[in-house]
């Protein structure tokens, strides 16, 4: 499969689906303050990091519960890939005996993804900020942490 390729190379289907809107579970379970908080957080975060493309508070079984972007970003799919990326650091980071995750940064060519895990009212979140390359990434870290700081109190 092509990664530039909107089909497979060897059958013309297409390799990555159209992405379906999570089936109702993001209203079914959390309280409607911690929602609103996590909005609150998001969009102070993104106020915050001028060169952020958006920032996304997800649950830890990867359902988005609050989103604020610049540029249209898909919230339910960020959410999920921070649920994925946050279970195997947590694994490597338990299996190379590290201690506790504080943060994840995936450093790619056109920018960075920050988590950041955190919990509120019992409930366990990953804060994710995705920014562009040319953003100091210590900033981001220290941004992203206080982030999480303030949705935890």
């Amino acid at each position: 499969m092509c990664a530039s390729a909107k089909t497979c190379c060897c059958c013309s289907i297409p390799c990555w689906p159209k992405p379906r809107p999570a089936v109702g579970r993001r209203d079914v379970n959390l309280d409607p303050d911690l929602q609103a908080a996590c909005a609150r957080a998001a969009q102070a975060l993104l106020d915050r990091l001028e060169d952020a493309r958006a920032v996304v508070v997800a649950t830890e079984d990867g359902f988005d519960v609050a989103c604020a972007a610049r540029q249209g970003v898909e919230a339910a799919r960020l959410a999920a890939m921070t649920s994925s990326i946050t279970a195997i650091g947590e694994v490597a980071s338990r299996e190379a005996d590290m201690g506790a995750v504080t943060s994840f940064v995936v450093d790619a060519q056109a920018g960075y993804l920050v988590l950041r895990p955190c919990r509120r009212g019992g409930v366990r979140l990953v804060l994710a900020a995705l920014t562009h390359r040319q953003v100091l990434l210590g900033l981001v870290l220290h941004a992203v942490a206080e982030a999480a700081r303030g949705l935890e109190a």
